[in-house]
């Protein structure tokens, strides 16, 4: 039996630089917070992908700074093959773990005959389409998009909350506590938030990646097989890579390559391959027992068998008509048509109209955000504004004297902002609700929300009138000066009234109109 000890050896090497790269994503997510010290790496994952970049360029018709990361991949696509998806993925490596805990309720398909694969090839043609109606489609199914989401905004709180209740409760427990503190110190150094982050929608992204992650009930990879755009576009570069999986004639046709195989690339001959679909694992070579598997560049063409690409025309029509569908059901919708009055952006973004465009979604920003004001938008401004960054005042406020959100956009949805620009940023104006407020409503004073309005000059004043009912008595009323409000948030976020607050920020030109009439002179 000739055994070749090389692959097996790369193919632990794949592992370690696998699990290195997921390591390295979190730690970057990790980075993600006040002080910003990573700031060139931090969106460095959401800026490596093409099909996030360059359709995103499509759909907002503005050009993109930092682009050279998706280019260098694509030319590292074209020399080596699809070995992104096998060796640095963050979700593809997350994927093989979840793989790897379903694998004994497994039941393996015969894929090839299905075509399933074709599915992201279509797929990819309906984002394609509908970025070129200006429609952000790519920012929600992106691989390197939905894993930063998935990581920022729901398994990084799940991980600080679980770690803070164990740690809570090895606290109760005489003489573990003496171990478990010092770790727990470490931990709130350098691992944990300092408060505990929550994000509206988390149990939507929750379902998400869990759909994602239990595909592997059916295959391998597959998500990465059969829906994957950013998987599509990098198979149709490494059709014409140079490095090429060939097998030698002496093969025993043993179909142990087949079984090792993750991705089903491989035709039942053992010696075809779907090129595109090999992601250069190196599992086949390594499990082969007559070394007859081998990896080589520029091959003899009569050495190398390549499975053709089994695309159809009723594939690219259903697509095309897809896309056309899904343009006005995203798009055509009652916010549309009345703007939604508390769609307050983070400060440097861009104008609302070419906003939905670039944004892809990521959650950097929120996840950036001290405060934890930015959340991911639902349904309120419309299908097309879903999940892009708003400011919940009633969670948290945009901090005077941080610009960090300004700083981690890796497609410029939100610009980079100095941070005496950002103080006068005014991203909403703030109005008073009369009718909830305590000395409009109670007759008695209060004067929180002057107290926290980090404007120098202060852009919450009182007028000592009347109590309107109790006689004899004056009081102090508060009201907003619009001309100094930026809309942060501050007071929204804490008015001591409970449920909704007394006063509210909306975006600037929606607050109510004629209200500037009732500031005394």
């Amino acid at each position: 039996m000739k055994l070749n000890n090389t692959y097996p050896v790369l193919r632990t090497i794949r592992r370690i630089v696998q699990i290195g790269v997921l390591f390295f994503f979190f730690f970057l997510l990790v980075k993600t917070a006040y002080p910003l010290q990573l700031k060139k790496w931090v969106d460095f994952f959401p800026r490596l992908s093409p099909t996030g970049v360059f359709l995103t360029i499509i759909s907002s018709r503005m050009a993109i700074s930092g682009i050279l990361p998706a280019i260098l991949l694509l030319v590292l696509t074209l020399l080596l093959g699809r070995f992104f998806c096998g060796w640095l993925c963050p979700l593809g490596t997350t994927i093989d773990f979840s793989d790897t805990l379903l694998r004994k309720n497994r039941r393996e398909r015969k894929e090839s005959q299905l075509n399933l694969r074709a599915l992201k090839y279509y797929f990819l043609l309906f984002l394609f389409i509908t970025a070129l109606f200006g429609l952000q489609t790519i920012g929600w199914v992106d691989p390197l998009s939905l894993v930063t989401r998935s990581y920022a905004l729901l398994i990084y709180p799940y991980l600080n909350f679980l770690g803070a209740g164990l740690f809570n409760l090895l606290y109760q427990v005489p003489g573990v506590n003496a171990l478990s503190e010092p770790l727990y110190s470490f931990l709130k150094t350098y691992f944990f938030t300092p408060f505990q982050y929550l994000y509206q929608g988390h149990p939507f992204f929750l379902l998400v990646l869990v759909s994602i992650l239990i595909m592997g009930l059916f295959s391998r990879r597959w998500w990465c097989r059969n829906l994957c755009p950013l998987g599509a576009l990098l198979a149709l570069v490494s059709r014409c890579s140079f490095l090429k999986r060939l097998v030698k004639s002496e093969c025993l046709d043993c179909d142990a390559c087949l079984k090792a195989c993750k991705m089903g690339a491989i035709g039942e001959d053992g010696k075809k391959v779907w090129r595109g679909e090999c992601i250069e694992c190196l599992n086949c070579a390594g499990q082969c027992p007559q070394a007859e598997v081998s990896f080589q560049f520029f091959p003899p063409k009569r050495n190398y068998r390549s499975a053709p690409l089994d695309l159809s025309r009723r594939g690219f029509l259903l697509g095309t008509l897809s896309a056309v569908a899904a343009f006005p059901l995203f798009s055509l919708n009652y916010p549309r048509r009345k703007k939604y009055p508390y769609l307050v952006r983070p400060p440097g973004s861009i104008p609302e109209e070419n906003f939905t465009g670039k944004c892809i979604r990521c959650g950097l920003c929120m996840a950036v955000c001290p405060t934890n004001g930015l959340h991911p938008g639902l349904w309120q401004a419309g299908g097309d504004s879903l999940w892009t960054p708003i400011l919940v005042s009633r969670v948290g406020y945009c901090e005077y004297s941080c610009n960090l959100c300004t700083q981690v956009c890796p497609t410029d949805a939100i610009r980079e902002i100095s941070l005496e620009r950002k103080k006068k940023w005014v991203i909403g104006t703030a109005y008073i609700d009369e009718n909830r407020c305590i000395p409009y409503s109670r007759d008695k004073n209060c004067l929180v929300c002057e107290e926290v309005c980090p404007i120098p000059t202060k852009a919450i004043k009182f007028r000592k009138d009347k109590a309107k009912n109790t006689p004899g008595k004056k009081l102090l009323y508060p009201y907003v000066l619009e001309e100094r409000c930026i809309g942060c948030g501050i007071c929204e976020n804490k008015c001591p009234v409970e449920g909704k607050a007394a006063i509210i920020v909306t975006v600037p030109q929606l607050s109510p109109p004629g209200y500037a009439d009732r500031i005394p002179v």
